[in-house]
């Protein structure tokens, strides 16, 4: 089944962060601005004529989207008269977290599909892609640069081996916990390491959650994911690297190492905030 493109979900994510920016400019505790309202209903519009038919003809069902066609059905509303800054501000934020929480599953998605339907197609550089080499250069460089590597290799028809494809994810996964999840931080806020294995990536994860003092209601996505992921494979952060080590040491096909990667891209759009608008 074809994914949504990459190009209407940005165009939809370009206008969600443009009316939240538009609503942060207005000064007054109250919005009647036209112009305001119709940016709102062209967003709306965005998800309901172009972005949701979609992610309908690549699978996804009426009640998983039920949670974003609320979140826009709530905003449309926002734009029928003079409502609080709050108001929207509070609709906008509600927004991204259900947009955010459907964008783990349609990357998921794709990375489940596409090695199934052709195992020799090019791998898709997708938008979260752009925005995780962004992030990556900005703290870590030299991850960044194996994270492009890994997107070269994947692209690479003509590549006979893809265990380095799979030592590079693991290698950056752990570069980016240990930017943000130092273990001398984990020691200090009291967390105890494995005896064995020191702080494992579950910890780390978890602790950079915290740290961000992220509000219950816009943890409730990344919770969720891990949850899921954690079902299936123990722990989400744990899960990728072992996945990603077993792949090091075997003769690794491109169907197995195209499977790796969208997990690790999850967990790294995660950490790095490329969600966000």
């Amino acid at each position: 089944m074809p994914s949504p493109s990459d190009e209407s979900w940005q165009a939809l994510m370009n206008l969600v962060g443009q009316l939240d920016r538009e609503v942060k400019r207005t000064k007054g505790q109250s919005i009647s601005s036209r112009a305001l309202h119709s940016l709102a209903r062209e967003m709306v519009e965005q998800y309901t004529r172009i972005v949701r038919p979609e992610l309908a003809r690549s699978g996804f069902n009426d009640s998983e989207l039920e949670g974003v066609d609320g979140e826009m059905e709530a905003a449309l509303r926002l734009a029928t008269g003079v409502r609080t800054r709050k108001a929207y501000m509070a609709s906008g934020r509600k927004v991204r977290e259900a947009l955010r929480e459907l964008d783990i599953a349609r990357v998921m998605r794709a990375g489940a599909v596409s090695p199934r339907e052709d195992a020799h197609a090019q791998a898709a550089r997708t938008e979260i892609d752009a925005r995780i080499l962004h992030a990556l250069d900005q703290i870590l460089p030299a991850a960044a640069a194996s994270y492009e590597q890994v997107l070269i290799d994947l692209d690479d028809p003509g590549r006979v081996s893809y265990r380095g494809v799979a030592n590079e994810l693991r290698e950056v996964l752990r570069e980016v916990l240990d930017y943000y999840a130092p273990d001398h931080a984990l020691t200090a806020a009291g967390l105890k390491p494995d005896p064995d294995h020191g702080f494992t990536q579950k910890q780390k994860v978890r602790y950079i959650m915290l740290q961000r003092r992220v509000p219950k209601n816009a943890r409730e996505a990344p919770e969720r994911t891990v949850e899921v992921i954690e079902a299936a494979m123990a722990s989400l952060a744990r899960a990728t690297s072992v996945r990603a080590s077993i792949s090091a040491h075997m003769s690794t096909g491109r169907t197995e190492a195209r499977t790796v990667k969208p997990y690790v891209e999850v967990v790294l759009a995660d950490l790095l905030n490329v969600y966000v608008e």
